[in-house]
């Protein structure tokens, strides 16, 4: 029912046509928050019922990731989930280019488990004139 789900919406909510050059095929642009392994009951989507829905997206954008307030570096607001011993999804999910080798995967930054305290960061952020740390990191 989760991967049903999942593509219902990756096909008729989350597609994006993103048409740069006009012979170019249409983008399906897939969401999955990560956060979602911690619901429970129908809600719990854990990356194996992603992954069947995989076949229809262009693009999947993994939620979430931070910013560290002072070195504005990228850093991962799940540790035990995203980056941990337990499951390394950040790992895991840019391995699904081995399956699935068109597809093009995004960190989405921001999210509800970034500290509301910190929202400032985002702001100095994009008025600072170089993002270099961001990006390197």
């Amino acid at each position: 029912m989760k991967v049903l789900i999942f593509a219902a919406v990756a096909v008729f909510c989350a597609q994006s046509v993103l048409a740069l050059d006009p012979h170019e095929h249409n983008k399906v642009v897939c969401y999955w928050n990560s956060t979602a392994f911690e619901r429970q009951g129908p809600g719990k989507f854990q990356l194996d019922d992603v992954r069947p829905a995989l076949s229809l997206c262009t693009h999947l954008v993994y939620g979430f990731a931070g910013i560290n307030a002072e070195t504005f570096e990228v850093v991962p607001l799940s540790p035990s989930l995203d980056t941990g011993a337990g499951y390394s999804y950040y790992k895991l999910t840019t391995q699904l280019k081995k399956a699935f080798p068109d597809l093009k995967i995004y960190l989405s930054i921001g999210g509800n488990a970034d500290p509301p305290e910190d929202t400032h960061k985002y702001l100095l952020l994009v008025s600072i004139v170089s993002g270099t740390d961001v990006v390197r990191s």
